[in-house]
This record gives C-alpha cells, structure tokens and sequence, in this order.
C-alpha cells in the first residue's frame, strides 16, 4: 500500500488497535494491496466511549457487552443477575441483611465490567481491522 494511505490508516485507526499488536498492524498495511485501502476506511468500529457510557448506565442488563457483540457473555450476565437477585430477593424475606448475598456479585460484576468496556471495545476494533487485513493478504 501506498505510505501516504498507510499514514492515513494509521492516524485514523491507531488509538482503535491493541497496544500489542500496533507494529503488527502496521506491518500489515505496509504489505496490503491498494485495493484494502477502501475495505478498511469504510470498516465500521465500535465506539470505545459509547461502551463504556452503556456500561456504566445500562450495565446491569449487559448493554455494553451487547453493543460489542459479545453476546454470549452477555446472555451469561442477564441471567445470572436475575437469578442472584430472585436468590437475594427469597433469602431476604428471612433476614433483611441476606439480599446482599445476591447484590454484592452483581455490583463487582459492573464494575469490572466498567473497567473493562473500553478496552473490550479495543480488542473487538483490533480483530475486525485484522480481519479485513487478512482477507486481502491472501
């Protein structure tokens, strides 16, 4: 690819790949035909900011995890804070305090979750670009 594209992709994308794999990344357009060139401007990435801001507010029913398209962990999450809140729920009628055996999971899981929507977002941007690389490096 031509060096003043490859300075373009790079500008534009390098903030949207993993750290680990940014040489390699470049390495990558440096040997793609000029035909990738237009696949991968128009290559639709998540945004990092958009993540975090639904995990933050909509993470108790795993919207970041859906808007990055991890489904199955998403799915993972809704039932299971359904079932330790129907579990903190029950054993609440018999102590007050028991509810927390339920909530406690539930509020690490969003904050882990919190702390790790940007970079999941990062890592689903870096494996769609490759992704588009790789179809063009044959």
């Amino acid at each position: 690819m031509e060096e003043n594209k490859v300075k373009f992709l790079c500008e534009k994308y390098m903030k949207e790949v993993l750290p680990v794999s940014q040489k390699d990344f470049v390495n990558r357009l440096t040997a793609a035909p000029d035909a990738a060139f237009e696949s991968l401007i128009n290559v639709k990435l998540k945004s990092q900011t958009a993540a975090l801001l639904l995990s933050i507010f909509l993470g108790g029913w795993a919207a970041g995890k859906f808007y990055v398209g991890e489904i199955k962990a998403a799915i993972i999450k809704l039932v299971s804070t359904f079932f330790l809140g129907l579990a903190g729920g029950l054993l609440s009628l018999l102590w007050a305090p028991l509810y927390f055996v339920g909530a406690i999971p539930i509020v690490v899981w969003w904050i882990v979750d919190i702390v790790h929507a940007k970079s999941l977002a990062v890592a689903v941007n870096t494996q769609k670009l490759f992704s588009v690389l790789y179809l063009y490096s044959k």
